[in-house]
């Protein structure tokens, strides 16, 4: 019940999560405040007229529980919600692109890195070349 409509980033979908709308409606805060408590069903009409059908879409598409457990984020780019550091990686390279991979330096470190030496050594010369 904590989840900010206009500040939280919550719609799924592409994009940044957060609802995109020329005003702010004050009476509603909360994204609780867009579910009929009674039958746990989304306000079909109130979210029409707030954010339009395609953002309507994607908010109904949030499937609903009648458990009373308080609403949450989670970490959009992982498939069970946990933000790590690879996830965070992962999804970083997937939305600006790996920039370093197309580098003279990344193909030197590559280089190194297929050394046929010790491990220490490739460790040492890549820590001095860092």
């Amino acid at each position: 019940m904590n989840v900010n409509i206009w500040n939280d980033a919550w719609v799924p979908g592409a994009g940044n999560g957060r609802i995109q709308c020329q005003q702010i409606d004050i009476r509603y805060s909360k994204v609780s405040d867009l579910i009929n408590h009674d039958d746990v069903t989304w306000k079909h009409g109130d979210i029409r007229a707030l954010f339009g059908e395609e953002q309507m879409e994607k908010i109904i598409s949030i499937p609903l529980t009648n458990r009373e457990s308080p609403d949450i984020l989670v970490w959009r780019g992982d498939k069970i919600g946990v933000y790590t550091a690879k996830s965070g990686y992962f999804q970083k390279i997937a939305t600006e692109g790996n920039v370093l991979h197309h580098t003279t330096m990344s193909k030197f470190y590559k280089q190194i890195w297929g050394l046929k030496v010790p491990s220490r050594i490739r460790i040492h010369l890549w820590t001095c070349i860092s």
